[in-house]
């Protein structure tokens, strides 16, 4: 019955814009009660694996969560993730990306300085190490020296988007609006279906 009450009409709006503007909103909200029941199902899956399964020391679980928390912009919810695969696997890659756009978005500088150093140490021809080192200069505001980092990312690993994304991030944060577009469209072409930015 709730759908074939139509919204009041105002003097400037016609019938067909009311009942167009009625059928917007009855589908947007059926899509946010679909995608609360999806997410309700996915907590339900990963309280299961977490308790039942004592699973909570399983790097990819840990990596799976740290990345759904930052995409729910839960930083220090993601921050902890990381950190415990972090004392798991230093140099686990599944969710080093999100470990440091989460440091980068919580202001952490110092324990971004120092993971930097430990991945440049660890790995010097890595994208993910210079990544960071990249990042660690874009949260102090030193883009242009950021941007020397991530293209050197960029040179090591063509095939990495969120160095790409950082690239572009770094020249838009510089005003450098054109270097920054083409940075996000070769993102966009590695993993059209990424929709969350990491910086």
């Amino acid at each position: 019955k709730e759908e074939d009450q139509k919204l009041p009409a105002s003097k400037s709006s016609t019938p067909a814009a009311t009942t167009t503007q009625g059928t917007t909103s009855q589908h947007s909200s059926g899509i946010n009660q679909k995608n609360a029941a999806i997410c309700k199902d996915v907590d339900a899956a990963f309280d299961k694996l977490w308790t039942e399964h004592k699973l909570h020391q399983s790097p990819e679980l840990l990596s799976l969560a740290a990345i759904r928390a930052y995409r729910r912009y839960n930083l220090p919810a993601a921050l902890s993730y990381c950190q415990a695969l972090a004392a798991l696997d230093p140099l686990n890659p599944s969710a080093s990306f999100v470990h440091v756009a989460t440091l980068v978005g919580l202001g952490h500088k110092r324990l971004l300085f120092g993971l930097a150093h430990e991945w440049v140490d660890a790995a010097p021809k890595s994208a993910q190490a210079w990544f960071a080192v990249g990042s660690y200069y874009y949260a102090c505001g030193r883009y242009h020296v950021a941007q020397r980092h991530y293209c050197r990312a960029t040179r090591l690993d063509p095939h990495c988007p969120e160095a790409w994304i950082a690239f572009g991030c770094a020249f838009a944060a510089s005003d450098e609006s054109d270097q920054a577009l083409a940075s996000f469209r070769a993102a966009q072409r590695l993993a059209p279906a990424q929709h969350s930015s990491l910086l």
